[in-house]
């Protein structure tokens, strides 16, 4: 129960007025959009943004535990399933993280909606989690040949569905990319993978031979030599004087003593 007694009864029905002496300082903008070099930053700490989200992480975890993009899309054997020694990679295609980024700003840019990195990121991360993205695992010597456009990627290999996210922001992409998209559409419905590429991704085995650097001794000598550096010692010959003993001269044609060879 309140204890009304504690109520105090001098109130004022005039308006209090607050005086402000000084202006509060305003959060500016970190980035100066027209600046080349923080532009470049800002796309910068956007898609790492991106990557380092909990939700960005989720997905890839997802698709590749249930999507079967633990494995490399042009070498079937090849994933990280029991070893994450070898490396799988998501690739963006045909819009990279970069290309989606710029899209999403410059919409916003238009429409006066927030570019704050925070928010910017809210809605790449929707597009994505909305399989508006197209995504195909590569292995990371495969996905080095694509970026390095020795390789190409037909667009009906990827999981997502781009196409209606080219529709919804097709006035926001610019003129390049629109013709990059077109090439690709039209190479992809004529595709047949050429010598050049197969060549890239046929097995080619690698043989060293160090015969010529180095050979096995055999057993007589390397005792005889022992010997000879035990005598020495128990001689007490000084090192200093000692003369330069000459190297052993081996058959590289000598076959290893080991029983397991």
């Amino acid at each position: 129960m309140r204890d009304t007694s504690i109520i105090k009864g001098d109130y004022s029905s005039e308006p209090e007025v607050i005086v402000i002496d000084e202006k509060p300082d305003f959060p500016e903008f970190e980035y100066d959009l027209m600046d080349e070099k923080d532009y470049k930053k800002y796309m910068k700490d956007l898609e790492r943004t991106i990557r380092n989200t909990f939700e960005y992480r989720s997905m890839v975890s997802y698709l590749r535990e249930n999507m079967n993009m633990d494995q490399c899309a042009f070498y079937e054997n090849v994933n990280n399933r029991e070893t994450f020694r070898i490396q799988i990679h998501l690739h963006h295609h045909p819009f990279t993280l970069y290309d989606i980024c710029y899209i999403v700003l410059q919409k916003r840019l238009k429409y006066g909606e927030s570019i704050d990195i925070e928010d910017v990121a809210y809605e790449v991360l929707s597009i994505h989690y909305n399989c508006l993205v197209g995504l195909i695992p590569l292995s990371e010597t495969v996905h080095e040949l694509v970026h390095g456009k020795y390789l190409f990627v037909p667009l009906d290999k990827v999981y997502g569905n781009w196409v209606k996210f080219r529709e919804m922001y097709y006035e926001f992409i610019n003129e390049e990319m629109q013709q990059v998209i077109d090439e690709n559409i039209e190479r992809t419905r004529n595709y047949m993978m050429s010598e050049e590429e197969r060549m890239l991704l046929q097995t080619r085995y690698v043989y060293v031979d160090s015969s010529d650097l180095y050979q096995i001794p055999e057993d007589k000598q390397v005792i005889k030599e022992m010997k000879g550096i035990v005598k020495d010692i128990n001689n007490g010959v000084d090192k200093a004087k000692e003369k330069k003993r000459p190297k052993l001269k081996y058959n590289y044609k000598t076959k290893s003593n080991n029983s397991i060879f």
